[in-house]
């Protein structure tokens, strides 16, 4: 996100990102909104935006560079394609999502939407081809965020996928499996996950059952379009028996107990975290004069995301209720319920868009993280809905898996061979890879590891101290050695670079930024040490670096080991240099490496291999720099390495820059 910003001109006015999800509870994690929201689009038929609409969203979308979607396993094939459609025309472009980037993001192992088909599953009876999918590039994430455990993780990607688990893995899932009583007690406060919407339910409602003070809340329901009292009353049993799902996240009933957690059921406001599956506690129950139950105060702690804008807004109304400044209040909602399949009769359902989080569905699992957890296991379950469930958790130590009947056998079913359910997730796992992006960083890393010799690479630093940290991306760790520029780290105190020994560094005390460095790889066995040079710079009167205005310079001599030398140098220019001082700066500091400086010094050092990279601060894509070429290829036989027309900074000048010599001899 933040290359996209740095290499889009928009003046910092607005960022050249848009960050969204299949789900309100994935969109909070990403400080993001939905895909719907975001592109305005429908859960039914997309309609195309008005006039008015449309001039907005182009202009909203004029520095957007790219749509960065989350939870791509909850986004079907038809989302996908609406997505393209929309895209297209905001940006009235008729390519590939408007030509726009789009990255989506996710495990393809986890559940679909409900009553919906994966990504990556062609439907049969839809129009629509996989021809948008099938053009996606693919780039695989190692790192494990959520399990510590590695041999946890592993199991759960061979179960993810299918696999047949070994003897050992079967012994490492079922150490898990416990006895109810005893999860009572091992596990009193854990969320406990059921697949249907009756288990998670019936155990809501025997745990509530056995709480004190508790207050029963009914929805209101108005059955409209019913013929007759009959009609109605059927009308209103369907209603009833309907899922949360079908009435549009508003339950018949809710049992509340202050101080007993409640999950939202649907989206309220994703920007502010009130989203569907988002889990507060429950502080305070408000009622009218006439005792009606009109709002409800929950506290979502342990996240800032989450009801900043309530929060402000309701202040006032908190002090009135004399709750905590923490506590927002959830408002009765209204939705219409279809209750036939013409429409024409409808239910208008008022009520509070919570349930009790006491348990979960898997599905409404899916996104979270959970300290510890209580699955209740089956073998009938799906593979990917035992992958969600033994997924949620973070400690392997504390996953507490039951069964319905409490079966003390403790069998885990699952992966006792390979799951014919995954067959079409595996082959497109296979199609992906045969499909994949080729990163620059993996570019790098094959040229690296596909050549004898040492690797060196350049980087301007804008501050070491601020970016030490992306010093550990994979293509440093195999680098040899760093030639660092604009390091702004004082001439007596190095920074320290994971896996890296300092082995010079200069910065001048009379400027603030500025300064360079040369860095070695701690698992490089090569010889480097530093040269007259350093001496040079320090000592030599009429050109004392220390109170130059002109730059920063520091070497040092690489013996390689089929004794061949090779000299390198970071340099780094101040801004607006004249080129004539630059010219001077360089010829002095470099003497003794020029065929002139070696026939006063009576040495052949001039014949010695020379890498000269940094920040000169001058552009070599403009005609005006063929000078400063010309002289470091005269007087040092120095070429440029890097093409002057690819530029360096983001606005489209090369001021970085390797120039080198003599490196036949390294490569005979």
């Amino acid at each position: 996100m933040e290359i996209y910003n740095r290499f889009t001109d928009n003046d910092g006015y607005c960022n050249a990102y848009i960050t969204c999800a299949s789900t309100g509870k994935a969109a909070v994690a990403i400080d993001g909104t939905t895909v719907h929201t975001a592109l305005k689009i429908s859960l039914s038929k997309l309609l195309p935006l008005s006039s008015e609409t449309l001039q907005l969203y182009r202009s909203l979308f004029r520095y957007v560079r790219v749509l960065i979607i989350n939870e791509i396993s909850m986004v079907i094939a038809e989302l996908l394609h609406k997505i393209d459609n929309r895209l297209k025309q905001i940006t009235g472009k008729n390519t590939d999502f408007g030509s726009i980037d789009v990255i989506l993001i996710g495990d393809l192992r986890q559940l679909p939407p409900v009553r919906s088909t994966p990504i990556y599953k062609t439907i049969r009876t839809s129009m629509i081809g996989p021809h948008l999918r099938r053009k996606l590039k693919f780039y695989q994430l190692t790192t494990v965020m959520r399990q510590a455990n590695v041999a946890f993780s592993q199991v759960l990607t061979k179960i993810g996928n299918g696999d047949v688990l070994d003897e050992h893995e079967f012994q490492l899932i079922e150490s898990r499996f416990f006895k109810k009583e005893d999860v009572a007690t091992l596990c009193p406060d854990g969320v406990r996950l059921f697949f249907k919407n009756e288990e998670f339910a019936a155990y809501n409602n025997l745990i509530l059952s056995q709480c004190e003070n508790k207050v029963l809340s009914t929805s209101v329901d108005v059955i409209i379009g019913a013929k007759s009292a009959e009609q109605e009353a059927n009308f209103r049993l369907k209603l009833h028996k309907k899922s949360v799902i079908d009435t549009g996240g508003l339950p018949y009933h809710i049992t509340f107990v202050v101080g007993n957690h409640y999950v939202i059921t649907t989206n309220i406001d994703v920007t502010d975290g009130l989203c569907n599956g988002a889990v507060g506690k429950l502080v305070h129950l408000e009622f009218d004069e006439s005792n009606t139950l009109i709002r409800v105060w929950l506290e979502f702690c342990g996240s800032d995301k989450v009801d900043r804008k309530k929060r402000q807004k309701a202040a006032a109304l908190a002090v009135q209720n004399r709750v905590g400044n923490l506590a927002i209040p959830i408002e009765l909602r209204t939705v219409n319920i279809s209750l036939a399949s013409d429409r024409k009769c409808i239910a208008k359902r008022k009520h509070f868009p919570l349930t009790s989080a006491l348990a979960l569905t898997i599905h409404k699992s899916q996104g979270g993280t959970f300290d510890e957890i209580v699955y209740e296991y089956s073998k009938a379950h799906s593979q990917e809905l035992v992958y969600v469930a033994l997924s949620r958790v973070t400690n392997f130590e504390k996953l507490y898996i039951t069964t319905k009947n409490d079966n003390s056998t403790f069998k885990f079913y699952h992966n006792r061979k390979q799951a014919a359910s995954t067959a079409s997730l595996l082959q497109e796992f296979k199609r992906l890879s045969l499909n994949s992006v080729q990163t620059i960083a993996k570019s790098v890393l094959d040229f690296i590891s596909n050549r004898n010799g040492i690797s060196i690479m350049t980087f301007n630093c804008q501050s070491l101290n601020s970016h030490k940290y992306d010093l550990q991306h994979s293509v440093t760790r195999q680098t040899n050695v760093l030639l660092l520029t604009e390091t702004c780290m004082t001439h007596d105190n190095p920074i320290e670079i994971p896996n890296f020994n300092c082995i010079v560094q200069f910065k001048r005390d009379t400027v603030p930024k500025g300064g360079v460095a040369i860095y070695q790889n701690k698992n490089d066995i090569t010889n480097i040490m530093t040269p007259n040079i350093e001496i040079n710079i320090a000592h030599v009167s009429d050109v004392n670096v220390r109170f130059s205005v002109v730059g920063d310079i520091c070497a040092c001599l690489c013996k390689l080991r089929n004794g061949l030398q090779i000299v390198m140098v970071a340099i780094y220019i101040s801004p607006n240099p004249k080129l004539d001082e630059v010219e001077h700066f360089i010829h002095r500091t470099l003497l003794e490496y020029t065929e002139e400086g070696s026939k006063i010094l009576g040495t052949n050092v001039n014949k010695i291999p020379l890498i000269l990279a940094g920040d000169f601060n001058i552009n070599f894509a403009d005609k005006k720099s063929e000078r400063l070429t010309t002289f470091l290829s005269k007087t040092l036989n120095l070429k440029m390495n890097n093409d002057p027309q690819e530029s360096t900074t983001k606005y489209g000048t090369t001021i970085n820059a390797i120039v080198l010599r003599i490196m036949h001899e390294l490569l005979k």
